[in-house]
């Protein structure tokens, strides 16, 4: 019994299960698929294209989106297309959405997966960058 209960608080503070709601993230990640979150995050250890979970300030709920960019660099979306700079980051026609921006200390630009969602939903484009603080945690691999 003990034992059990060690592991469900060890667990606890190191990971949480998070399941897929909506298709912001699709085709990637589909709805009521089921993930494990490490939340030791080492933010020197992120990478670009990395997905991560972040605490939503306008839902007070987790948000599953993709990192495209670090503090200080700057993102543009252009003609549907989507640079860090000036780097193409994908092939995906992200339709009109138009942003020319820095990403602000301390944060990161993420946006959704699903190109058709994009903007329409809590990420970046919609909300610009997302602070450090509000980042839980990345998917375990």
């Amino acid at each position: 019994m003990l034992k059990k209960t060690l592991n469900k608080l060890i667990f606890r503070n190191r990971y949480i299960k998070i399941k897929i709601k909506g298709n912001s993230m699709y085709p990637n990640f589909l709805e009521n698929e089921t993930y494990i979150i490490d939340k030791k995050i080492d933010f020197s250890k992120l990478v670009r294209m990395q997905p991560i979970l972040f605490l939503c300030d306008i839902h007070k709920i987790f948000h599953l989106k993709r990192l495209i960019a670090f503090s200080g660099e700057k993102v543009t979306i252009v003609d549907g297309k989507i640079y860090v700079e000036n780097e193409l980051m994908s092939d995906i026609d992200y339709g009109e959405s138009k942003l020319s921006l820095i990403v602000s200390k301390n944060s990161f630009f993420c946006i959704s997966d699903n190109f058709n969602s994009l903007g329409k939903n809590c990420d970046s484009i919609t909300n610009g960058s997302i602070s450090k603080e509000k980042i839980i945690g990345a998917i375990l691999d």
